[in-house]
């Protein structure tokens, strides 16, 4: 997950600009177009892996969508809807997957792991007591 911030810390030559961190950037943070582009330079290198970017914006779209154009990551986007089941590019990628390991890849999100049997389900789907 990445949380998306308007940098709000000492350094004026940052101010406006979209960082990475927690709530308080002076405490530490980088840029987003930063972050965004490390992905892409791996995603040159790996150009058949499947990454996915969970946001958590406290940032207009337009300052996402401005770092994710300045950083070449763009045209790697995939905004996902609820027909994800249904996607050509990812049922590739899960066959080859499966192909690969024998298991079909998985993929869970939670708010709060600690409620629930989140552990235990994961451990299921990966065949580990």
């Amino acid at each position: 997950m990445i949380d998306a911030h308007e940098y709000n810390g000492f350094n004026s030559s940052n101010e406006g600009e979209t960082f990475v961190c927690h709530s308080f950037c002076w405490l530490g943070g980088e840029p987003l177009v930063d972050v965004l582009g490390a992905r892409w330079e791996y995603m040159i290198v790996n150009p058949r892996e499947v990454v996915t970017i969970i946001l958590e914006s406290y940032v207009p779209y337009e300052q996402i969508e401005e770092a994710f154009v300045e950083s070449g990551l763009i045209e790697y986007v995939h905004p996902q809807d609820a027909n994800v089941n249904q996607n050509p590019f990812l049922i590739d990628r899960a066959e080859e997957s499966q192909a690969e390991t024998g298991k079909l890849p998985n993929f869970v999100t939670v708010d709060f792991y600690s409620i629930g049997a989140v552990l235990e389900a994961v451990n299921m789907l990966n065949g580990v007591d």
